[in-house]
This record gives C-alpha cells, sequence and structure tokens, in this order.
C-alpha cells in the first residue's frame, strides 16, 4: 500500500492527513512546536486512538527524531 501526505510547506494546520491510494484518510497527524522541546507530531488512526508519536531532539547538531509506540522508545 502507498500512503500519501500532500502538506503545504507554511501552514497554520496543527494537523494534516495521511491518505491511501484512493484518496481516503489513513491516519491523522497532529503537530504540536514546544520552543524548549522541539516538534512532536501525534498518529491517530481514523478513530482516533493514538498510534505513535515522533519526537525531535533540538539539541543536536544534526536533526534527530525519536520514534515512540505505546510510550516506548522504538527507533531513532
Amino acid at each position: 500500500m502507498k500512503l500519501y501526505i500532500k502538506e503545504k510547506a507554511i501552514s497554520i494546520k496543527d494537523k494534516f492527513f495521511v491518505r491511501d491510494e484512493k484518496g481516503d484518510k489513513v491516519y491523522e497527524i497532529r503537530r504540536k512546536f514546544e520552543p524548549a522541546i522541539g516538534l512532536k507530531l501525534y498518529i491517530f488512526d481514523m478513530d482516533g486512538n493514538e498510534l505513535a508519536y515522533i519526537k525531535e531532539k533540538n539539541l543536536a547538531i544534526k536533526p534527530k527524531f525519536r520514534v515512540f509506540v505505546g510510550g516506548e522508545h522504538t527507533a531513532t
């Protein structure tokens, strides 16, 4: 299955959707930015259940993102 994100580079929206090949919404992404923490992206299914979140580590020279599933760090 191919998934697509169509989002404007400059957007005031705090959420956007991931769609499948047919254009149906599959996931909802909610974005939250906190200056001291950095960017966080929360991934929800279409029933509103949180599946995972991605947290930016903003004190690094190169951008690093950590993926959490069920509150546990699963990938960097």
